[in-house]
């Protein structure tokens, strides 16, 4: 889902991947984000960056949304290089934070919980999505 884009001057992209067709690219996916997440769970953020039916709800990533190579130096340390960036399925590089969608002020106590305003955002716009309206409804209220 994620490929890499290679740093100003570099040769190329590393770990690119093939993206996986969608079982059902219709289904709205929701992605609660905060300057909690980082690395790893960036990579997740921009894997749904730019897929039909999906948003991000919360705060600013914490920038670490890049590619690492660690070295071994002879004296024992780790010497730790960014050598690519996270793009998306349509080439946007992310070299810092990935900013929401729908940025929201989640606060830092027991986020996210399903009252807090990331969450119950999320819930009420995956449930006005046409993938999820059953009989032609115009809109589902919802409830956490």
């Amino acid at each position: 889902l994620v490929r890499t884009a290679p740093r100003v001057g570099g040769t190329g992209g590393v770990g690119t991947t093939r993206p996986t067709p969608m079982v059902s690219p219709e289904v709205p996916v929701a992605i609660l984000v905060d300057r909690g997440t980082g690395s790893s769970g960036e990579a997740v953020a921009v894997a749904f960056h730019g897929r039909p039916n999906s948003r991000m709800f919360g705060e600013e990533t914490a920038g670490y949304a890049t590619v690492n190579r660690g070295s071994r130096l002879p004296d024992g340390t780790n010497m730790v290089v960014t050598t690519g960036y996270y793009a998306d399925r349509d080439g946007v590089e992310f070299s810092d934070v990935v900013q929401p969608h729908e940025a929201i002020d989640v606060g830092r106590v027991g986020w996210p919980f399903a009252t807090d305003r990331a969450s119950t955002t999320a819930g009420a716009w995956v449930l006005r999505q046409p993938a999820c309206v059953p009989n032609g409804a115009s809109q589902i209220p919802f409830s956490p």
